[in-house]
């Protein structure tokens, strides 16, 4: 038998055994504060174009693939905070969770492990994309801001120096996103030779930055260098 939950204050009547929502009564509501207890979405919300903020509850552990695909008029999501000593549950967002939604500034809580391909594709709206200094990601999926109007990124907290987690950017991730003026994006490589090689996307980095971090890498870039003219190439 499955086993369900209704709030008459919030309209959710949610799945006691998947813990996720059946239905929500409330049609035609503009901000959605998700309630505690549910740990998934689905796609629910798909194409909801009366949408225009959502809250997280703690307790949700993906943001599931197409959870706000569509959602126009979507253009505010508020991610759970943990307090020090719980746990956070929250560690994905799933492909295409908020493609073609209004977001105008996403910020990536520390405590996302994985996001999906195309997770903010066709946000024409956004404006600034920032990951959390300490952040837990380490791959920037395909198509994960293509096509988007977004004008900085930052994957390491919009005031940090430094390196991130990432080892891998992947693919188109931000292919025709034309009004790009920053990414902060760089990262190490394992090299097969052992090291770790400092990669650069010149074509989104500010003079300034690269000196900076060519600075602080200095004699990883030399080695490099070293091993590109003895052999030709290094592979990573």
């Amino acid at each position: 038998n499955t086993h369900y939950s209704y709030d008459r204050a919030t309209k959710f009547l949610i799945s006691l055994d998947t813990k996720s929502i059946v239905i929500h009564a409330d049609a035609g509501a503009t901000e959605i504060v998700l309630p505690e207890g549910i740990a998934s979405l689905g796609g629910f919300y798909k194409g909801n174009e009366n949408i225009t903020k959502v809250t997280f509850p703690k307790s949700l552990t993906i943001i599931d693939e197409n959870a706000f695909k569509g959602c126009s008029a979507l253009t505010e999501i508020v991610f759970p905070v943990y307090a020090d000593g719980e746990t956070a549950t929250l560690t994905e967002i799933g492909a295409s969770a908020f493609d073609t939604t209004g977001l105008v500034n996403v910020t990536i809580p520390a405590y996302v492990q994985i996001i999906g391909d195309k997770a903010f594709q066709y946000t024409a709206s956004l404006n600034e994309f920032v990951v959390e200094k300490d952040s837990e990601l380490t791959v920037i999926p395909q198509y994960l801001l293509a096509y988007s109007g977004v004008k900085n990124v930052y994957f390491n907290g919009k005031t940090e120096k430094g390196v991130s987690k990432i080892t891998e950017v992947r693919a188109y991730a931000f292919s025709n996103s034309k009004s790009l003026n920053l990414v902060d994006c760089y990262y190490l490589c394992a090299c097969e030779d052992g090291f770790y090689l400092l990669v650069i996307d010149r074509k989104y980095k500010k003079t300034e930055i690269i000196k900076e971090i060519q600075q602080i890498f200095k004699k990883h870039i030399e080695k490099y260098e070293e091993q590109v003219e003895k052999r030709g190439k290094v592979t990573c």
